[in-house]
This record gives structure tokens, sequence and C-alpha cells, in this order.
């Protein structure tokens, strides 16, 4: 598969002068013509560095088709950070399977930096 045919690029801007950590959502409507070209399971999103980053599909209504795609962006004071949504067939690292259950979030799951709690 050729990778520039199949690539977006998302720019997360910060305006404020202190760096920031957000996670980022964006709609399966914006993500049409990428996902009619490549598989869903396919979708990675990487750094600027083209470091492959986690990602969380969210099925808000629970009709087994997922609403949004969430990352985590960071963003240092008064800059710009390049994000690139590519296909790779490739499997991805070993994230716990709950992690990648369309909607395990409903189940009282929080995730904490350095803990889990349910």
């Amino acid at each position: 598969m050729n990778l520039l045919n199949a690539q977006k690029t998302i720019r997360v801007d910060n305006p404020l002068n202190f760096s920031r950590k957000e996670i980022v959502s964006i709609p399966v409507s914006q993500l049409k013509s990428f996902l009619n070209k490549n598989k869903e399971a396919n979708l990675r999103i990487k750094d600027a560095n083209g470091n492959p980053l986690v990602i969380q599909w969210v099925d808000y209504d629970g009709d087994g088709q997922n609403d949004e795609l969430l990352f985590e962006a960071t963003v240092e004071a008064g800059k710009k950070a390049v994000y690139h949504i590519v296909a790779d067939a490739k499997p991805r690292s070993r994230i716990p399977k709950f992690l990648l259950t369309p909607g395990w979030f409903r189940k009282g799951w929080t995730i904490m930096p350095g803990r889990m709690t349910g």
C-alpha cells in the first residue's frame, strides 16, 4: 500500500504560553474519505517523528459503529504539532484488550496516569 495516498495530516495549535496535553476528537464524518479507501482497523495516528500513538474509537450510541476517534496530542507553548493519520496493516502494540473493545468506557473504567480504577 502506498502510504502517501492513504495519509491525512492533522495540525493542533496551542496559542497559550504553557505546554498542553489534550485529547483530540475526530468525528467519523471527517474520516470518511480516508475510511472509504482503508480499513478502520488499519488506521493509525503518528506524530511528526513517525511514532505511533494510542488511539481509542468511541461508539456513543452502542450501535456497533464507531462515532469518533480519540488520541492524545502534546503541544508545546505557542507552537503547533502535526500528526498523521496513516493506513498500516501491521499489528498494533500490545494494549490491554479492554482498551481496544468498543464501548469499554461505558463500563465505569477510569484511566489515570500510572493506574486504573474501576
